[in-house]
């Protein structure tokens, strides 16, 4: 297999892969978007995780969620790094019928790491020597389901507790959060700040200053990584020719999109792709 975490070839598209990690494994500055949900149990180390428009250091002792469809790049990692790492397809965990994934992923989508205690810790390196070793089996006809209820007993046997805390204050900082997603979600297609201003029921004007106060960028800055972000990820994961990458992204030409694009880089579409794509 390929260096990893974000090239898992040999998951089955309906199941759940589990591996461990190390700092080898890793490839920096390759932003792939994700067709599952990666959870990672850090041990040792760490490593700087780009997911989507937030940057999170994922340490020792800490669980992280990165779901389906973000875009996610390594940035750095230490060279001590070890973690466990689960693979979950979207229809494993429609399968696992947990009627709280869906508000837990929520608060992952905003905040992708949480520290753990040690009895927790070990009960998820269990779960993951047990879920391995199920995976591993040859000719039982009834693995996955195995799987299935050994997840399901996690979760309401100790995993419970991971995620007993969450809150959700109406802030600044959640007005800043909702912007972030509304652009994760439009950016494609809308690029002007008056558009997520309508979203949110704010002037362009206060959300412009908003943004800049909590994030140190412009909003406009905020958007414009987003797609670059989005140009990266199809050239380097896809074989999509660049005049079709430009049109994926509402771009009016794809001089315009070349423009962007160097200007965001250093170098040109064609010259990214050369120089870094399944390196």
């Amino acid at each position: 297999m390929r260096r990893r975490i974000l090239t898992f070839e040999g998951m089955l598209n309906d199941r759940m892969f589990i591996t461990s990690l190390k700092a080898a494994d890793m490839v920096i500055h390759q932003p792939v978007k994700l067709s599952y949900d990666i959870w990672m149990v850090v041990h040792q180390g760490g490593v700087r995780v780009a997911s989507n428009l937030a940057v999170t250091d994922v340490t020792v002792n800490t669980f992280s969620v990165f779901g389906f469809g973000k875009i996610v790049e390594i940035l750095n990692v230490t060279d001590d790094f070890e973690a466990d790492v689960f693979i979950l397809s979207e229809q494993f965990q429609k399968d696992l019928s947990i009627s709280e994934l869906l508000s837990l992923k929520v608060h992952f989508n905003t905040s992708p790491t949480i520290a753990l205690n040690k009895e927790t810790m070990e009960a998820l390196t269990d779960y993951h020597r047990m879920a391995a070793r199920i995976i591993q089996l040859e000719g039982n006809p009834y693995k996955w389901q195995s799987l299935l209820c050994l997840t399901q007993a996690f979760y309401y046997g100790g995993g419970y507790y991971i995620f007993k805390n969450f809150t959700h204050a109406e802030t600044n900082d959640s007005i800043v959060t909702r912007f972030m997603l509304l652009v994760e979600q439009y950016a494609v297609r809308e690029r002007e700040i008056p558009f997520f201003a309508d979203k949110l029921c704010l002037t362009p004007k206060y959300l412009s200053k908003l943004i800049q106060k909590k994030t140190g960028h412009t909003a406009k800055d905020v958007i414009s990584h987003y797609v670059l972000l989005q140009s990266r990820a199809l050239l380097l994961n896809t074989d999509y020719n660049i005049q079709q990458i430009s049109d994926m992204l509402h771009f009016p030409s794809q001089s315009v999109f070349g423009k962007f694009f160097k200007q965001g880089t250093g170098l040109s579409p064609k010259q990214y792709r050369d120089e870094f794509a399944r390196n």
